[in-house]
């Protein structure tokens, strides 16, 4: 095994990179360069490039099968997947940058790299390596440290409303005739078509959360489990917010105040696109800062795919967008207001295709 290696503690993530073709280089010496740009970033980098490169990474990445990413560069993605094993599938961290020459298919690139932790396998064939390779550090670095899984239990749903209550009304989002100080839980009619999923700290704390919300006529398996938690709380302001609004024109209409938001809406309704709306996407603050955030979006994206969804759709802080952006969306041009819910900021609107988010396919 022939090239570089950055001196590194063992416990630092090693960066297998294979690039037998020299005219691909270049790709990596721009890792070289954003490793050295990053001095903060917990990994060490290894070049591969000898006659048998990709068996070598590949054996190099078996060794620390937690703590590598291989980066195979001028390979495609179906000769990678070729050389695997189940257990490197379920285990290993793998993105693809396929040779410059020769026409790619579809099923050569994913266009949107993750970080959930609901994948099964983590391999992806991109154009560009440096944002795949920090959704894989992400992974990495969160992996053994928090569970993300969808809510299943009334203790589940009681964290969840918590804390989202303890958020909301932090950031001065709860208006008065629909705060629920007594019990200190936070909920909406939405509950009833929504599908959650919480980010669980080794202890079982809740430490983050984010849901998918269905339109009207698609409830929540969870809904029992849900008006059984709102009824022993035999409060009347909770119990008045999990009632549907007698004056609502459609599902999303707290939306409206964006304008040309019922227009886009219509649309969706008319195109028979199968539709969410991502919303209340939360971390608690002292576990901000580490990426969970997006790990819980990008999480939820796998739920959303695994529901067979075409369309997401969100509103938000316009400050928030870069965010969201790299999970995959893209702003909504027009939609937008200068007061949102009652809160006295821009906000704006995003909507993801998952109809042209690739995903790699090697069937």
């Amino acid at each position: 095994m022939r090239g570089f290696m950055y001196e590194a503690p063992s416990d630092k993530i090693k960066v297998i990179v294979v690039c037998p073709d020299q005219s691909m280089k270049p790709i990596l010496l721009t890792i070289k360069k954003w490793h050295l740009s990053n001095p903060l970033a917990k990994v060490c980098i290894h070049h591969v490039q000898d006659e048998k490169c990709l068996s070598s990474g590949l054996q190099f990445a078996r060794e620390f099968p937690d703590k590598s990413i291989l980066i195979p560069i001028g390979f495609k993605a179906s000769d990678v997947f070729h050389s695997l094993n189940n257990r490197d599938l379920r285990n290993l961290e793998i993105i693809i940058r396929p040779p410059r020459s020769g026409k790619q298919t579809c099923s050569e690139i994913d266009e949107q790299p993750s970080a959930s932790l609901l994948d099964d396998v983590h391999m992806v064939s991109v154009q560009d390596i440096l944002p795949a390779l920090r959704k894989s550090l992400l992974r990495i670095q969160l992996k053994n440290h928090v569970t993300i899984r969808e809510l299943n239990s009334k203790d589940d749903f009681t964290q969840y409303f918590s804390l989202r209550y303890k958020i909301w009304r932090t950031m001065g989002y709860l208006p008065e005739k629909s705060d629920c100080k007594n019990i200190g839980l936070e909920l909406n009619y939405s509950e009833r078509t929504a599908y959650p999923v919480g980010a669980f700290a080794s202890t079982g704390e809740l430490i983050g959360c984010a849901r998918l919300v269905f339109s009207m006529g698609i409830d929540s398996r969870h809904l029992p489990l849900i008006s059984e938690l709102v009824a022993s709380k035999n409060d009347a302001k909770l119990t008045a917010n999990f009632e549907y609004p007698r004056n609502m024109t459609h599902p999303f209409d707290v939306l409206d105040s964006l304008k040309g938001f019922r227009a886009f809406f219509s649309g969706l309704v008319k195109d028979n696109i199968r539709y969410a709306e991502v919303s209340r996407v939360i971390v608690s603050p002292e576990f901000r800062g580490n990426g969970l955030g997006e790990v819980l979006v990008d999480s939820l994206l796998t739920l959303a795919r695994r529901y067979k969804l075409g369309l997401l759709f969100l509103a938000c802080n316009e400050n928030l967008h870069l965010f969201y952006e790299r999970c995959g969306f893209r702003v909504l041009p027009g939609l937008n207001c200068d007061n949102f819910a009652g809160v006295n900021a821009p906000a704006i609107a995003m909507t993801l295709d998952l109809r042209t988010n690739k995903q790699l396919n090697l069937n």
